[in-house]
C-alpha cells in the first residue's frame, strides 16, 4: 500500500454515533480504541501529522 506523507494541517476523523445512552461506551471503549490505532500508525511512520477525533452523538430516524 502506498500512502503519501504530508506535513499538512491536522486531519479530522469523525465518529457519528446514533445510539441512545452510548456515552459511557464511547468514553471507555471506542475512543481509546481509535487512539491506540492512531498511536500505532504514528509509531510505524504511517501517520505524520496530528489527528483530531470529532465525535457527534445524534438521534436519527424514529423507530416506527
Amino acid at each position: 500500500m502506498n500512502i503519501a506523507k504530508s506535513s499538512a494541517d491536522t486531519v479530522r476523523m469523525g465518529i457519528l454515533v446514533d445510539v441512545p445512552n452510548f456515552g459511557s461506551s464511547l468514553e471507555g471503549v471506542i475512543l481509546p480504541t481509535f487512539e491506540l490505532a492512531i498511536d500505532e500508525y504514528r509509531a510505524a511512520g504511517i501517520i505524520d501529522r496530528p489527528i483530531e477525533i470529532v465525535v457527534r452523538v445524534v438521534h436519527g430516524l424514529s423507530n416506527g
